[in-house]
């Protein structure tokens, strides 16, 4: 994959044993790998700042510099998964024998653009991802723009174990450069793990 890669993860203090999986993935939403989109359009930069918070949820801030290039479009989509297999090596389950998924629900809280995108929003379902469209359907964009987007992810953590997909999937372009910081509370004496 083009670009640098980079994964920071922070931790800070009183939760209990906590531990996560922050998973990277620069494909597109079928798995296939990302491919250069006409007029060289590319996600350039995502900083991706996660926080658990005490009831387990996972408030998220992420900032996009999405680069249309030379293309003319309506804006990004982005993909967020509500439903995944649980690792049955992580956590026990009742029956090991068949799938385990993790279920949550991503909320939506807001999305601006300091570099003036429309940042008009609606909320679809597909497959097992949340998907926020933004921009607005009738204003065609070029070049760079950024976009910040909030969300919240309910019941983020279980007995203990985060499981965050930071970028997702859906990208139909190269994801260059990615931050990712997760901030999780750990009680006084326990540990993390990553």
């Amino acid at each position: 994959m083009p670009g640098t890669r980079r994964l920071a993860a922070r931790l800070i203090a009183a939760f209990g044993l906590v531990a996560f999986t922050v998973l990277f993935v620069g494909s597109t939403a079928s798995g296939a790998p990302a491919l250069s989109a006409d007029g060289d359009e590319r996600l350039e930069q995502m900083t991706v700042e996660a926080e658990v918070q005490p009831n387990g949820d996972l408030l998220v801030s992420e900032q996009i510099v999405w680069n249309f290039g030379t293309n003319s479009k309506r804006g990004i989509f982005r993909y967020v998964p509500e439903r995944f297999e649980i690792d049955n090596n992580l956590v026990e389950v009742p029956d090991a024998s068949r799938p385990w998924q993790r279920v949550t629900k991503v909320d939506w809280l807001n999305v601006s653009s300091p570099s003036g995108a429309p940042t008009d929003t609606s909320i679809t379902t597909e497959g097992n991802n949340s998907v926020l469209r933004i921009g607005n359907p009738d204003v065609y964009i070029s070049g760079r723009h950024t976009y910040q987007i909030r969300y919240r992810i309910q019941r983020a953590v279980v007995d203990g174990l985060l499981q965050f997909v930071a970028v997702g999937e859906g990208w139909t372009v190269p994801v260059e450069n990615v931050s990712i910081t997760v901030k999780v509370p750990v009680r006084p004496g326990a540990s993390a793990v990553c």
